[in-house]
């Protein structure tokens, strides 16, 4: 049995695209709102190191949401022109 490749048109490639962005936000959303949770309620036990580098991830998950959000908006755009 062969395996042929179904081609996709412009149109589903895109949704296929903005569905992707749309997952990859929520689970950053979800892993930063989990890692202010942690924060929140270890605040009294972490040290300056611990928190150091808490607020370096969330600085990464945040800089990872605002660019999930740039390419939503952009295959949104794009899907629009079609």
């Amino acid at each position: 049995m062969s395996l042929r490749r179904v081609k996709m048109s412009k149109k589903d490639a895109v949704n296929k695209d903005i569905d992707l962005a749309a997952k990859l936000l929520y689970f950053f959303l979800i892993s930063f709102f989990g890692l202010c949770a942690f924060a929140f309620i270890n605040a009294d036990k972490l040290s300056l190191i611990q928190f150091a580098v808490l607020s370096v991830a969330g600085m990464v998950l945040c800089l990872c949401e605002f660019v999930c959000v740039k390419k939503y908006l952009k295959y949104r755009k794009e899907l629009e022109q079609l």
